[in-house]
């Protein structure tokens, strides 16, 4: 199988799909101003971001010199989007991604998450000579997040070792359940929601109950969870429209005087796409979840290679899915930079040892 035909074709099929239904949505999206910039921005993204995945897996799966000249182009690309952010940042006063705090590229944050998840490529390079070696990065980077004050990468870390096993255990079989289970909940999040009786947490009484041994930031994503599932319910075919999140009527149902019961958007990607585009867009993403999770786990025979890489993309969409924005530009750009660098970290591994399915 050509994993980098193939796979780069359906993800970039698929993007296309959700970006041209996003331009759809925006004819009925609450977020008049300032809609089309942040479109463009999205699309504009998302097209950098295959362009990059081609041209480092072509450099990789190439010949040498394949790989000098998808090196050159690669690194040409990123400098490209170096020198485009800082320019409109100087010329707009605003960051091309994040937030504008006197410098042009900004810094990202969570750094945690950013550890829990880039972790997997060193692992894989560990395991150049023994799959014990694999232990070391982990073992040496699961204390630093459990001093953290982050349970969301911590989360994301152990998420990630769970996959691995379930691919080592269950053969291909159990990463293409993986695949399916993610597409799943990506499609009932709001149902899960509604049924879970995460409703009882939008009474201010209730999430402002200091009693309760839940803490109150889970407390307060209960709470935006289940009036984001409130609103879907409300549009269910079409969604609100893309943008729409932060915009959707909600002071009547404020927590707090300074307390927001939704602030900006849900923290959750499942539930901001079905909000924000609907059932379309719900199903693009479930298909392109699964596209990705299943090419994971059938690409290769050796179960440590394919596991891994599961466990990568198992944090990012764990993290997606409880803490960040769909449409933030640098979460986004990482999912990109993190294929990038497991890709790369496949190719400078040796092939010394291959367990069969």
């Amino acid at each position: 199988m050509n994993l980098k035909s193939s796979l780069t074709n359906e993800l970039a099929w698929l993007l296309i799909s959700l970006v041209v239904w996003c331009g759809i949505t925006i004819m009925w999206s609450l977020d008049g101003e300032g809609i089309s910039l942040r479109f463009f921005k999205l699309a504009a993204l998302l097209s950098l971001g295959i362009l990059a995945i081609s041209l480092w897996w072509s450099a990789i799966l190439g010949s040498g010199t394949e790989f000098r000249r998808g090196f050159i182009s690669g690194v040409a690309v990123g400098a490209a989007v170096v020198v485009v952010a800082i320019l409109y940042a100087k010329l707009t006063g605003t960051a091309l991604w994040g937030t504008f705090y006197f410098d042009p590229l900004t810094t990202l944050n969570s750094s945690a998450v950013i550890l829990a998840l880039f972790i997997w490529p060193v692992v894989m390079i560990a395991g150049r000579e023994s799959p014990y070696y694999m232990l070391l990065p982990l073992l040496i980077v699961f204390p630093i997040l459990v001093m953290l004050p982050s349970g969301a990468a911590l989360a994301a870390l152990l998420l990630g070792v769970f996959t691995i096993m379930i691919r080592l255990i269950f053969r291909r079989v159990g990463g293409v359940a993986i695949a399916m289970s993610a597409a799943f909940l990506v499609i009932t999040a709001p149902y899960v929601i509604s049924a879970s009786g995460a409703e009882r947490y939008m009474e201010p009484s209730v999430v402002n109950d200091t009693s309760l041994s839940i803490p109150y930031s889970a407390r307060h994503r209960l709470a935006m969870w289940a009036f984001a599932a409130e609103k879907i319910h409300e549009k269910p075919l079409l969604g609100w429209g893309f943008g729409s999140s932060r915009y959707i009527p909600q002071e009547d149902r404020r927590l707090a005087p300074n307390m927001e019961i939704m602030p900006l958007h849900p923290h959750n990607l499942a539930l901001q796409t079905r909000l924000e585009l609907g059932l379309p867009g719900v199903m693009i993403l479930a298909a392109l979840v699964f596209t990705v999770f299943y090419r994971l786990a059938t690409f290769t025979d050796d179960p440590w290679k394919s596991g891994i890489a599961m466990a990568a993309a198992s944090g990012w969409l764990f993290v997606a899915n409880v803490s960040y924005g769909m449409w933030q530009s640098w979460w986004i750009a990482l999912a990109f930079l993190l294929a990038v660098l497991m890709k790369i970290s496949f190719y400078v591994q040796p092939a010394k040892r291959e367990i069969r399915d």
